[in-house]
């Protein structure tokens, strides 16, 4: 990944049921998930 193409996304309520927390590892598409959840802050991360 390339830094200046970083983005930082805070979700609130991301997950539409409970997470499998006996799974060792859960693959979750991000546009699925700021679909259906209240994006809390945005920001583009620039190289300084």
């Amino acid at each position: 990944m390339n830094r200046a193409d970083a983005k930082t996304v805070y979700l609130k309520r991301p997950f539409h049921e409970r997470p499998d927390l006996a799974a060792t590892s859960v693959n979750y598409g991000i546009a699925e998930m700021t679909g259906g959840a209240e994006v809390t802050l945005r920001r583009d991360i620039k190289e300084t």
